[in-house]
């Protein structure tokens, strides 16, 4: 059905102001509302040419109603929109309670996934190389036994997850926060994204 929605935008420079409604039931509504700005940059962000994001909400509604809603984020200082993609957080050992390793993903089967492809413009060339940039280091799963299948993989092959990662040259010297804990933690979040993807390949 999102195939079939049509756009209007208040505004160029903002998602904040996009309107959508199905051409074939215009009942069906997506509006975009503007959320907090202070909240602060996920690691995908920083594999973008620049950190700079903005958060919104979408909402889908039918005769006003709301049917569904999540947060959407514009990267790339603007250039790109998309749904927040999903957590998933490993734990790897039987009664461990600290989180060994944290990752993003998107399940192609699932409304996320589908307002992730509406929302990109792949006639933008700036668009195009942000959303490679973020799919650099977030998964994409054809189905939830995928995913399900990927993470119990992973439970059983650690020491490949830590070659892997360790094989990533990448220094993130640009990546700059308040303090050097966040630093490192998105650095490693970056390096979990690009080393589980090259797991996820194989």
């Amino acid at each position: 059905m999102l195939l079939y929605y049509h756009a209007t935008r208040s505004s160029s420079k903002s998602i904040g102001g996009l309107n959508s409604y199905n051409i074939f039931n215009p009942e069906y509504t997506i509006e975009i509302l503007e959320e907090d700005e202070r909240l602060q940059p996920e690691f995908y962000a920083y594999n973008m040419y620049n950190e700079a994001t903005h958060y919104s909400l979408l909402e889908i509604k039918c005769y006003g109603t709301k049917l569904y809603s999540n947060q959407i984020v514009l990267l790339d200082s603007g250039r790109y929109a998309t749904v927040t993609p999903n957590w998933e957080f490993l734990h790897l050992g039987e009664y461990k309670t600290e989180i060994d390793y944290a990752f993003k993903y998107f399940i192609k089967h699932d409304i996320d996934y589908k307002l992730h492809i509406f929302l990109f413009n792949d006639e933008s060339h700036e668009a195009v190389i942000a959303h490679q940039r973020l799919y650099e280091v977030i998964l994409i799963f054809e189905s939830f036994m995928e995913k399900e299948q990927f993470v119990k993989y992973l439970h059983s092959h650690q020491g490949q997850i830590i070659e892997c990662i360790n094989s990533i040259d990448k220094t993130y010297s640009w990546v700059e926060t308040t303090n050097e804990k966040h630093r490192k933690a998105i650095i490693e979040r970056l390096k979990t994204g690009i080393a589980l993807n090259r797991m996820l390949e194989k």
